[in-house]
């Protein structure tokens, strides 16, 4: 009996790690989503000059980005959060 109450207050810990990292990967992604629609010609000036890429290319890298990014905390954090509270919830 003491094992299973120490796996779920592993689980419980893990869970709460993998919210905390989700809702920072989010905060990431809003922040670079806000600096890019306010300052995207600014971001272009310093990244076209650096990586000589055109405007239509560096919007599309920037969404592909973002896309990547909310997939990626998506699936590695929110994902694996879901399932740890799913299954505390059905063990109790």
């Amino acid at each position: 009996m003491e094992r299973a109450e120490g796996v779920r207050v592993t689980l419980d810990a893990v869970s709460g790690v993998l919210w905390r990292s989700a809702v920072v990967g989010y905060a990431v992604l809003i922040l670079w989503l806000l600096i890019y629609v306010l300052a995207r010609g600014c971001m272009y000036a310093v990244h076209g000059g650096i990586f000589g890429i055109d405007e239509v290319d560096f919007v599309r890298v920037n969404y592909a980005g973002m896309t990547v990014l909310k997939l990626a905390v998506f699936l590695l954090f929110l994902m694996p959060y879901i399932s740890i509270r799913w299954y505390l919830a059905s063990s109790r």
